[in-house]
Parts: structure tokens; C-alpha cells; sequence
């Protein structure tokens, strides 16, 4: 997902976003990506908790459906490279991710460093109509301008 410059679905505020971690072997490919309010103004007033996870917003701007993101929420996507067409389907239902650190570690003049770390809980359903359970937890870091 990268840096970089999005209006908000939730509530109109600026927001950046970035990938945490990616994971690719001969059968899968997993990546998870973290939003976040691109101003320290809006994002230094955010607390641990449970946030809201979704499916990746490109697969569901390609269907014309895109989903609502809001500030620390994180978009999901799976391979499953087992099957011939290996794009899975995001679940909706039974989905959890809770940020349980935010920890600011350093400033500098044009903008400010965060540690998060959190867990989350997802599923997606392959062409096999399998179900592909999906929990870990993370550790990134991000910057935010002053």
C-alpha cells in the first residue's frame, strides 16, 4: 500500500497508509496494511482498542464496491496459490483486529514516529469454497506529519 494521501471514507480527514508485512511461499500470498490519519493533529488522539479490518480496497474498487476504512483499520488479502484460480474471497462476518499499543518514540520537525502493535482474526474463502482461517499479531512503525 505504500505512503501516501487518501481522504478518509469515515470521516473526510487526510489518511496515509502502510504495509506491515508480506508473506509469500509456493502455495499463499498474504499481505496486511495499516490505516492511518496522516496529520498528528488527527492521529495523536488515537488510543488502543478494536478496530475495524477489511478486504484490500483495490480488489474492491476492481468489483465497484469499495469498502469504508477508518483510521487504524487494516486491509487483508490472500493468494491461495494451491488452486488454479487462486484469488480469494474476503469474509465479512467474525473478523477482529485490536491495536493493543500505540507508543509515540521520536519527533522531529516535520513530523512524529508511532509504534503500533496489535492482533487480528480473518477469514477468506478460495474457489474450493474452503474457508482459510487467518490470525497473528504485528508490530510496525509509522510517521505522521506535524
Amino acid at each position: 500500500m505504500g505512503g501516501g494521501y487518501w481522504q478518509s471514507y469515515c470521516d473526510s480527514k487526510p489518511f496515509s497508509g502502510s504495509t506491515i508485512f508480506q508473506i509469500e511461499t509456493s502455495s499463499l500470498f498474504f499481505e496486511i496494511d495499516l490505516v492511518y490519519y496522516e496529520n498528528n493533529v488527527d492521529f495523536q488522539k488515537s488510543t488502543p482498542g478494536d478496530y475495524g479490518i477489511t478486504g484490500m480496497l483495490d480488489d474492491y474498487i476492481m468489483s465497484g464496491n469499495a469498502p469504508t476504512v477508518c483510521n487504524l483499520w487494516t486491509q487483508v488479502r490472500f493468494d491461495d496459490k494451491s488452486q488454479s484460480y487462486y484469488f480469494t474471497t474476503f469474509l465479512p462476518t467474525n473478523n477482529v483486529q485490536k491495536i493493543t499499543n500505540i507508543t509515540q518514540y521520536s519527533q522531529e520537525q516535520n513530523g512524529v514516529y508511532y509504534s503500533i502493535s496489535g492482533t487480528f482474526s480473518c477469514s477468506f474463502k478460495n474457489s474450493a469454497n474452503q474457508i482459510i482461517p487467518v490470525t497473528g499479531k504485528y508490530q510496525t512503525t509509522i510517521s505522521v506529519l506535524k
